[in-house]
This record gives C-alpha cells, structure tokens and sequence, in this order.
C-alpha cells in the first residue's frame, strides 16, 4: 500500500518539552506528507484535542515519565482510536513496553536513531491500522445498508511484517560503512535490527573460547548496566557437539534455561557470529522470526553487519601489525619512533620531565647460541611480560632493537625513572626461565641506561642519544646495572620542571 498518497488524511500531535528536538521532528513528518502541530506539555496536547482529536500522538516519555501514565490514560478517554507512539531511550525500554501491553501506546521508538525516518516508519503503521480499520467500518456500514461491499476486508488490521525497503537497507549499510569500532559495530547492528523487527530486545553475547562460555556485552531496548556479564558455560558440551550447537545457537540448552530464567523468553530467534572459521559471539533477538519475510530481512541485516566486522577486524589487525612488535607484544621502533616526539612536544607545553629507559640483554647473542633461537625468544617475552606489568597507563614500552627495549616514562625525573629502572632490573635477575634450565648461568641480566628531557637533552634525537651513551657505559662496566646520562658541557635545558625551580628556590635560600 502506497502511504504517502494519503499521509495528508492523518494530523499527528507532537507532545515533547525539548522545543529544539521537537522542531526538527515536526519538521521531518510535516516533509513526509503528515498534518502537525507541536505542544510543549501534555496538558496543551489534550486540551486541544477535545476538542480537535488528532489520529496519532508522538509523545516524549522521557520528558513526562512521571506523568505519562495519567496522560495516556486521558488520551484514551478522549478517543481510544488515537495511536501513540511513545519516543524514548534504552533506559525506560521496560517502562515503554508495559505502557504498549496495557494498550495506552501503540508502539515506541528508541533514541538516538540512525534517522528520523525511523519515526515516520512508525507513523506509516499507525496510519495503516487506521486506514484498515476506517476501511472495515465502512465496509460493514455499506454491508448493514445492503450495499454489496466494494471490496473484501483485510484479514487482520495487524500491520505487515518488515520487509526490505531499499532505501532503509540503504541508510544501514551506509551506517556500518563508517563505523570503526568493533563493539560500535556490533551496538549498530543490533539497534537496527530490533528497530526493524519493532523494537524487540536484542542481546549479544560475545564467545570466550578459553573459558568455553557465552557472556552478554551488548544489548538494545533492555538496560545493559544491570544484565552486562550475564553469561552460561558450555563446559558440559563435547567439542563436537558444540560445534553443531553454534549452526543453530537457539538450539543451546544453557543458553535456553538463561533466556527463560533470566528474561522470562521462550519466544526467540539467534544468530552465530563467525570470524572466518572460529565463533565470536550469538545474537538473541526476542522475536520467533516464524515469518519467512521476517527472517529474510533479520539475515539481510546480519549480512551487512557480518561484512562490516569483518571489514572492521582486518583493519584493526593491520594496525596492530604496524605498529606492535609480533613476538612481544609490546609497541615496535616505528610506532616509539613517532611517539617520542609527541611526547616530547607534550613535555614543552606542560613543562614536566619526560623520561627514557633502554634497556638490553646482556649476552643474548650466547644465549641464542646456546639454547637456539626459539627458546631464546622465550627470554624477550619474558621480558616483554615483566615490563608490561610495570607499566603505567600512560607509558610507553617498545621493543627498539633484537634484543633492546625502551620505555618512556611521561612526567617523571631521571632519579624517578632509575629508581624504576633499577628494580626492573633486579626482578628480571631473580626471575628464572626454564628455557635456561641446562644452561650456565640460568637467568639472565640487563644493562640499562636512563636519560631525561630536558636535564641532558633538548630534543628526542638527544634523548635516545643521551640515554645509549649511558647504556654503553654499563656494557663497557660488565653489564648488569643502570646507569645515569650525564650533562654535556654547556647545556643550557629548554626549561626548569616545576618541581626543580621549588627544590632551587629553597637551596638558593
């Protein structure tokens, strides 16, 4: 049925206190074809429509929460004909849901939507119910009259399932386009599809292999700050029966048992997210999908979002590639390369200490002789761990060289920075690796040097250049300690940190 001929038949009330989003809404249903007025309280909405009652009401729940019962209810006592639709957010999902069982609305509509066309889809299906519904009364006035009926009645006033619009596909695929984020990708996704299947809840639970569970991350229309973690084991299920279980994850008996315990729902419909072979996560939405038409359109959706991760995935695993060191895990020589002289910008404007500490293995070329180059990598990602448990948030760690680290310590002095170095130091010392196990000595031991700016440098290229100086000292001393940069002769600092002038101040005095 072709709406948009007789949208000009149907006047709609806009009942909202946000003056400012009420007036780009007016606007975008007036443009769809559809009479409008706009009210700032429910009471002037009311008013007037006892007067001239409207066929359908948009009403901001979130502005009249308190009341919105009471005037739902009055809107019906003027004429239990007007639909509502109630705007909302996630938060007051439940709350919309009991206001539509107890048939005060006709439907909802989540905020923030990809596009207002969203709303005007839900005022297409208002205004189809009412045109099938004027059109049966009509069709029974002229069957009283004994006027033959002009043409049979529609089954149920019960609005048609989804189907593919190829504008709104359109709109959801450009949505993904431009989604980044794998978890925004996955948010995206799940709002439109409950969007289209008239805002059911839907979850998504990601997949943790290691722990063989499903645990719920994601959620639209049910307020996922209470139900984030929620999650069932799949433990009792062999590797191959898992395996089947994942091609029809409705299927899963724990799974199952959560939804009717949990959210008292028999009556759903769930997808496998794969990543090339391996799962990594089930969609749950809370809606049978019996429909053919319904399931064409939720695994069209589901497509568009499968490409989209994907597409999502791969880029975000190019990116580690260019800047995380493969073996360690930590950052690689290109990505420190870049980051020292932001920091060292950063360290200029807010005038505090930058710190550097290299570090480097001694004797790695013995031990890689010694025990081959593949348990000699276990020594690096030994190192690569007790460093990463060292680090603050906002410190940077990379691996610079074969078997040469470096770690950039933001706000931090050079005494500061050595006290650090030099327990780093001891525990890599004390701690032992079993791939030294038949080897003499079986540990190993760093030399580290330590350099600030802007005590012995002015620039980046002086820091690392400074801080090597320091760590060849050590080299040449038989290794296994930490050693401090020196200031070169005549080096005026680009600045005094804070802390400094207090500490000069108080020694001038």
């Amino acid at each position: 049925m072709n709406l948009s001929s007789i949208r000009s038949e149907f006047s709609v009330f806009v009942v909202d206190a946000d003056f400012a989003a009420a007036e780009s809404l007016v606007t975008v249903i007036k443009n769809s074809g559809y009479a409008t007025m706009y009210f700032p309280t429910p009471d002037s909405a009311i008013a007037t429509m006892r007067n001239a009652p409207p066929h359908m009401v948009i009403f901001n729940l979130e502005a009249f929460e308190m009341v919105a019962e009471t005037c739902l209810g009055q809107v019906r006592e003027v004429s239990p004909e007007i639909l509502t639709v109630l705007l909302t957010t996630a938060k007051l999902a439940i709350p919309a849901l009991q206001l539509v069982e107890k048939g005060l609305a006709f439907d909802y509509q989540a905020r923030p939507y990809v596009s207002p066309l969203e709303l005007v889809q839900k005022l297409d299906r208002a205004a189809q119910r009412l045109y099938y519904q004027f059109e049966s009364e009509q069709l029974r006035e002229e069957a009283s009259a004994g006027r033959p009926p002009a043409a049979a009645p529609p089954a149920s006033a019960e609005p048609p399932p989804p189907s593919l619009v190829p504008e709104i596909l359109e709109a959801f695929l450009h949505k993904m386009s431009v989604v980044k984020d794998l978890d925004a990708t996955v948010q995206g996704f799940i709002d439109a599809l409950s969007s289209q299947m008239h805002n059911a809840p839907t979850l998504y639970f990601k997949y943790v292999p290691h722990y063989l569970s499903l645990v719920l991350s994601q959620s639209a229309w049910l307020p996922i700050d209470k139900i984030r973690g929620v999650g069932v084991e799949l433990k009792s299920l062999p590797p191959l029966a898992l395996q089947d279980a994942f091609k029809d994850p409705g299927s899963i008996a724990p799974l199952k048992a959560l939804l009717k315990e949990a959210f008292r729902t028999e009556a759903y419909a769930a997808f496998t997210h794969y990543g090339d072979t391996e799962v990594l996560g089930v969609t749950v939405i809370f809606d049978p999908l019996a429909d053919p038409r319904r399931m064409g359109v939720a695994k069209a959706y589901h497509g568009i979002f499968d490409l989209a991760y994907r597409r999502n995935l791969v880029v975000k695993e190019k990116h580690a590639l260019e800047i995380f060191d493969a073996l360690t895990g930590l950052h690689n020589r290109k990505y420190f390369s870049q980051k020292i002289d932001d920091e060292i910008s950063r360290s200029r404007r807010i005038s505090m200490p930058l710190s550097l500490v290299t570090i480097n293995v001694d004797g790695f070329e013995a031990i890689n002789r010694d025990v081959g180059f593949h348990q000699a990598d276990t020594v690096l990602k030994m190192i690569g761990t007790l460093l990463k448990k060292s680090m603050r948030a906002n410190d940077v760690i990379a691996r610079i060289g074969s078997d040469e680290f470096a770690m950039l310590l933001a706000h931090t002095p050079h005494m500061g920075a050595a006290v650090k170095a030099e327990r780093l130091r001891r525990v890599i010392e004390q701690t032992r690796v079993p791939a030294l196990e038949k080897r003499q000595p079986d540990h190993i031991t760093v030399s580290v040097g330590v350099s600030e700016y802007p005590a012995f440098c002015n620039d980046a290229d002086g820091l690392v250049k400074s801080a090597d100086e320091a760590l060849f000292q050590v080299k040449r001393a038989g290794g296994n300690k930490v050693c401090l940069a020196s200031v070169p002769p005549g080096f005026v600092p680009d600045f005094v940190p804070e802390p400094a002038k207090d500490f000069l101040r108080g020694k001038r005095r």
